[in-house]
């Protein structure tokens, strides 16, 4: 198989230089060996050519430069580690591209500590050693102790390459290296591995196990990509989505199995490897379409884990098969992210092209609009890396401009048009100061919205006053909103008719097109309790003080601006 290899081995690492050539066959590890007989892709096929498909073979370590690298094919198809594959051996363990010298050699250490004191597979012992040099506490494996304990692991590679590399550097031909120990002066690997008996091909690509993608992911995928700072790790985000672990084999199997079978993106697993689940900075992704969200954008509020421990995690308590079993969103795939709507919208992951073992895209569905479903990135990948700032859409000046020439000038309701006239007597004005007060809202909030601020209560007030001009209150309740048995009618008013929203045959543009009642209900309570909203027989009416307050106070808002 090798050069001179004439003695069976279980594990061969080969520490040297390598090179990834623009012909696959000519890929090849430059090892101290006379010319003409190295170890170039096409030799290696050309050796294994008798070999029987059944032979036992060792694993192998290419702790080398882009060995599992291929320059000028599609998918890393024929590498120096495919070739190894194809030759016979059990395992390979390569590389995609360089990195230093050092930090290889120290997470090698821990590969092989991994491999033969813990008993771990090769691909979930090259992720247990990835993952402890993401670790920042870099605390060595306890049973790996003593001089040789790697106390400074240095970087490690969070990006692979899968298409043409960079340019090849030119390597001197010389002695660079051997099985024996000599390594690279300049450049070392970050690896990946390949299985003889784990590899299957579903339509054409390659389908790796749920342990082989776990850690090939951190690797594979968001080359260049600001992980730092992309998530917010707050209290919330860090209660409701952020597992406390990245996932193991193990996990990412049972979650995929509780899916329903669907095989989550190696892209996935790479972020969810780096910090599992979260709510990103970056939280909005432009729009070619509209969605029910914007006509130019949707926004998430968070990405679920791979996990079950917190409540968005992909199984956690309100996790993908919630909306699928509770709200009946349609089986599609796995609903990953959710959205500022509370579950009326939400982000998928969509197989129903690819199917359940394939590349799946990331779309949009909008509960509200019938589970209407909007194409949104090709891939997860290029979803996230999409993701914007918010400020990018942000139109609050835009908002700003049009509020205040609603409240200036929009049409009121019938409710209040008829209580101008009601009050016309005490407040001839009274149609100039409540827009006055609405434009102070709208310049203090950026839009026209009540909330429980000094000025909303006084909105309140005042559209109280005006209401009770012709109208008997029994009740909030009934303030509120008439009787659902009760046609809505501008003849039987109530405070959302007033204020809130129109009769679709008769519109009206002053209003704030939503509300809390939960606010206005807390502004009830408390001028009730306070004495200034009193019952008498002509139901709920504020005092006499309490009147003059409110009419000594409207002037006031005119002389702030």
């Amino acid at each position: 198989m090798l050069p001179g290899g004439t003695t069976p081995a279980s594990l061969v690492h080969l520490s040297c230089h390598a090179v990834a050539a623009p012909r696959p066959t000519d890929s090849e590890l430059r090892l101290a060996v006379p010319p003409g007989a190295g170890a170039e892709a096409g030799r290696i096929l050309d050796a294994s050519a008798g070999r029987g498909p059944g032979t036992a073979g060792p694993l192998v370590v290419l702790s080398a430069c882009e060995t599992d690298l291929s320059a000028g094919h599609h998918d890393e198809a024929l590498t120096l580690a495919t070739a190894l594959v194809t030759g016979g051996v059990a395992d390979v363990v390569g590389s995609r591209w360089a990195v230093r010298d050092g930090p290889t050699s120290v997470m090698m250490a821990v590969f092989h500590h991994h491999l033969t004191a813990r008993g771990l597979t090769p691909p979930d012992a090259l992720r247990a050693a990835q993952l402890w040099k993401l670790d920042p506490h870099h605390i060595p494996p306890p049973t790996l102790d003593g001089p040789s304990a790697p106390r400074q692991p240095g970087p490690i590679c969070t990006g692979c390459t899968t298409g043409r590399p960079s340019p090849i550097r030119a390597i001197p031909r010389r002695a660079a290296g051997s099985a024996s120990g000599g390594r690279s002066t300049a450049r070392t690997p970050c690896p990946v591995a390949r299985s003889r008996g784990g590899r299957a091909r579903v339509r054409g690509r390659h389908v790796r196990s749920p342990g082989e993608r776990a850690w090939e992911g951190t690797v594979g995928h968001f080359k260049g990509f600001d992980m730092a700072g992309f998530w917010d790790d707050s209290a919330y985000a860090l209660r409701e989505y952020v597992e406390e672990t990245p996932p193991t084999p193990e996990l990412i199997a049972s979650v995929e199995e509780e899916l329903g079978g669907y095989r989550l993106p190696d892209s996935y697993l790479a972020l969810m490897t780096a910090h599992n689940g979260g709510t990103p900075d970056r939280d909005h992704f432009p729009m070619d379409e509209p969605a029910s969200w914007a006509d130019d954008h949707i926004a998430i509020t968070g990405i679920r884990g791979v996990g079950r421990t917190r409540p968005q995690s992909l199984c956690g308590e309100f996790g993908s098969r919630f909306w699928i079993d509770m709200w009946e969103y349609p089986d599609i795939g796995v609903y990953f992210a959710d959205t500022p709507s509370a579950g009326h919208d939400m982000l998928a992951l969509d197989y129903r092209a690819c199917g359940k073992h394939g590349e799946p895209t990331v779309v949009h569905v909008d509960q509200e609009g019938d589970f209407a479903i909007t194409p949104v990135a090709e891939n997860f990948e290029a979803f996230v890396t999409g993701l914007v700032d918010e400020s990018v859409f942000d139109t609050s000046e835009e908002d700003r401009i049009d509020a205040l020439a609603t409240v200036r000038d929009g049409s009121f309701s019938p409710v209040l048009s008829r209580a101008f006239r009601e009050v016309a007597d005490v407040l001839p004005d009274a149609d100039r100061r409540l827009r006055v007060l609405a434009e102070a809202i709208v310049h203090d909030k950026g839009f026209f919205a009540l909330h429980a601020d000094e000025r909303s209560t006084l909105m309140y007030d005042y559209l109280f006053w005006l209401f009770t001009s012709f109208n008997q209150v029994d009740s909030f309740d009934r303030y509120l909103k008439a009787p659902a048995e009760q046609e809505r009618s501008y003849a039987l008013p109530d405070y959302e008719l007033m204020i809130v929203f129109g009769l679709v045959a008769d519109p009206y543009d002053f209003s704030t097109g939503g509300y809390a009642p939960g606010f206005v209900e807390d502004w009830w309570n408390s001028r009730v309790s306070s004495g200034r909203i009193a019952g008498t027989a002509d139901g709920y009416r504020m005092t006499d003080a309490a009147v003059t307050a409110l009419l000594d106070g409207l002037p006031a808002v005119a002389d702030d601006r």
